[in-house]
This record gives C-alpha cells, sequence and structure tokens, in this order.
C-alpha cells in the first residue's frame, strides 16, 4: 500500500505529460483555425477584440463541440463537455494573446 502512494504522483505527472502530447496533437488546427478566424473578425470590429468574446467563442466551440461527441445522456458527459468548454475558453485567451492586434496595441 506505501509504495502505491508513493508511486502515485509520478503515475499522475506522467499522464498528465502523456495527455499534454495528445492534447497538443488533437487540438493544434482546431485552436490555429479559430485564431485565425477571430483574428479576421476583429480586424475591423473592435467589439470583437474584447477577451471575454474570446473566452465566450472558445468556450462555446469546445464545449458544444464535445456536447456533440460525447452525448448528453449521462453526467459523466455532460462534466467532460464543460471541461472542454472550459479549455476552450483558456486556449482562446491564450490564443488572443499572441493575435496580430493584441501585439500591435501592446507595442503602441
Amino acid at each position: 500500500m506505501t509504495q502505491e502512494l508513493i508511486a502515485l504522483p509520478f503515475q499522475l505527472i506522467a499522464l498528465g505529460a502523456v495527455a499534454s502530447i495528445v492534447g497538443l496533437i488533437l487540438g493544434f488546427l482546431p485552436i490555429w483555425i479559430g485564431t485565425k478566424v477571430m483574428t479576421w473578425l476583429s480586424e475591423d470590429n473592435e467589439g470583437m477584440q474584447l477577451p471575454i468574446v474570446w473566452a465566450i467563442v472558445g468556450g462555446l466551440a469546445a464545449g458544444v463541440s464535445a456536447w456533440l461527441a460525447l452525448g448528453s445522456d449521462n453526467l459523466a458527459a455532460q462534466g467532460g463537455a464543460i471541461a472542454f468548454g472550459f479549455t476552450g475558453a483558456v486556449c482562446a485567451l491564450l490564443s488572443r494573446v499572441s493575435s496580430d492586434f493584441a501585439l500591435r496595441h501592446a507595442s503602441g
């Protein structure tokens, strides 16, 4: 029992590393496309440049996609859709930081 408790943190770190790599591979293309589309929409519309708009769009895109893929028939699927929605919102906010208009505004 003690060995299992000692090994647990290392197993969780390994699982997190593998999940990060798999998530990077699966999420690269949708995040890249979403960033390009949101940057394009934000070029002439200052309202679309707001961080809350990016977070809502990213959260809805990821959350609704996960909800459709996982289904809505049980609580675990709904929780997964919420987790994906939160992750999508965070990814959208991180993408916004490196977008063209954000960099232009930061430089003055």
